[in-house]
């Protein structure tokens, strides 16, 4: 941060927004005691206060939801929602109502969800949520929300918004952090943007335009296009016969050529993504057949999948994607070590320049391979996966939602990356909750509801509408 200034009005949502690396999430954590500032000031209702810890932030009313909601999976949803304020009765915690408390609480967000239920056992999407509920159980005076519906359904975000609109009349403050653009002019009043950890500019949503905004953050115009494509290669590169799951989803059957990119689509819970950890080797199925090109393909585990050319690029990208405390030059050869190795003994010279390159090629910052991936903003730490996968040498890629929490100028650089990779011959299954990205990219777009495909469209007959009420009814 380099001598930030910006002010946040009583019962007003701001928007902050920036390129990952910008600076947002350190500013955040500078008003969440996370962090002391070297210099400045910070006034809460026209006071200087100094903010020493997080625990102290919250005493002042300040309450944040970051990125990747901070939860305790092993509790059920009540014990996180009302974790450290438990309701006490003879020193033992009153059960009961604790029970009705964080009811409460969620009937207000509208979330059906079991209390009793472990916080392992919910969707992203569901998490997300429950950390939303447990934040406004403080009942702050300033709520901070760093991507809050990266994992949610567009019905979630519909009602999330229904919340923030409701405390924002209440006259609480709202910092509301996203990379998409549509939502911040939905919900904000004011817009601020830093770039390079320095403050570009505050607009109202009013006196400020989508062009702009992109401008101000990337420093650059940047068009959003629709990708050229070369027509996919007539040979089929994966073949999925009849696969089914228990009540996951049953029956699945589609193909991928060389060089297509196959979109799949569908709601959240669709079974979208566990049809993908089937092709993965992570997740078993009862019945039905694969192939890669034309030879019998059984995946048994993940590390038997990338043998065979096979790679994954999941939704969860901090618990399945990377290993947080190791470097990014580990994190991107991990997984084909093979590669680099002789006799049992590594070759660290082949290793270093091999990632160099991937870092170079995905623009991964900062450029240091020692770094460890804990430091990175989120939209670097997804490249780093994306690097894992190029490193991987895959002809099958699976990319699960790759540009969610990335900022505008990152992801115009990993679709063009994916587009790059179909050109090249990868066969690519794409699964994203962003329509326009699937307009973009796929080549034919595989539309699912409840475990199962209810319908194929190919690109030139896609439009956002058709595939909402396809994954929505289940009928063309």
């Amino acid at each position: 941060m380099d001598n930030v200034s910006f002010s946040v009005s009583l019962g007003e949502v701001h928007a902050l927004l920036g390129e990952n690396g910008a600076g947002k999430s350190t500013l955040i954590k500078l008003l969440t005691g996370v962090y002391p500032p070297d210099g400045g000031e910070i006034h809460l209702n026209g006071r200087k206060v100094n903010i020493d810890n997080p625990h102290h932030a919250l005493q002042m009313g300040i309450s944040a939801i970051y990125q990747d909601p901070i939860l305790v999976p092993k509790l059920n949803v009540e014990n996180n929602i009302l974790l450290g304020r438990e309701p006490n009765k003879n020193s033992f915690i009153n059960q009961q109502k604790l029970s009705q408390q964080a009811r409460q609480v969620l009937s207000e967000l509208g979330l059906d969800v079991n209390v009793k239920q472990k916080v392992a056992d919910l969707s992203p999407g569901k998490r997300q949520l429950v950390a939303i509920a447990k934040a406004l159980s403080i009942e702050a005076q300033m709520l901070i929300m760093d991507e809050p519906t990266a994992a949610l359904t567009d019905q979630e975000v519909s009602h999330l918004f229904q919340v923030i609109r409701k405390l924002r009349d209440q006259g609480i403050s709202v910092i509301f952090v996203s990379h998409r653009m549509e939502e911040v002019f939905q919900i904000a009043d004011r817009i601020t943007v830093l770039r390079d950890g320095k403050h570009i500019g505050t607009r109202t949503v009013a006196e400020t335009s989508y062009s702009e905004l992109v401008h101000m953050i990337v420093g650059r115009n940047i068009e959003i296009e629709t990708l050229s494509r070369r027509p996919p290669r007539e040979e089929i590169a994966l073949e999925v016969k009849g696969i089914s799951s228990g009540r996951v989803f049953k029956d699945i059957s589609f193909f991928i050529r060389q060089g297509e990119i196959v979109a799949l689509a569908g709601l959240v819970g669709s079974g979208r993504t566990d049809v993908a950890r089937a092709i993965f080797g992570a997740s078993a199925v009862e019945s039905g057949q694969f192939s890669l090109y034309g030879e019998e393909y059984r995946p048994r585990t993940p590390h038997h999948a990338i043998n065979n050319g096979v790679f994954m690029v999941p939704e969860d990208r901090k618990g399945q994607g990377i290993i947080p405390g190791l470097s990014v030059l580990v994190n991107i050869s991990l997984a084909n070590l093979k590669k680099y190795s002789r006799w049992s003994f590594l070759n660290f010279k082949d290793e270093r320049e091999a990632v160099a390159s991937q870092i170079q090629q995905l623009r991964i910052v900062p450029n240091d391979p020692k770094r460890k991936v804990m430091n990175l903003s989120g939209g670097n730490q997804q490249k780093v996966v994306l690097a894992k996968s190029l490193d991987a040498q895959s002809r099958v890629l699976i990319l699960d939602e790759p540009t969610a929490g990335v900022d505008v100028g990152a992801k115009s650089e990993i679709r063009s990356l994916i587009n790059q990779l179909a050109d090249k011959g990868n066969a690519i299954l794409l699964i994203s909750s962003e329509i326009p990205e699937v307009l973009a990219l796929a080549n034919r777009v595989i539309v699912m509801k409840e475990g199962q495909i209810v319908g194929e469209l190919r690109n030139a007959e896609a439009t956002s509408e058709r595939i909402i009420h396809l994954a929505m009814t289940g009928e063309r």
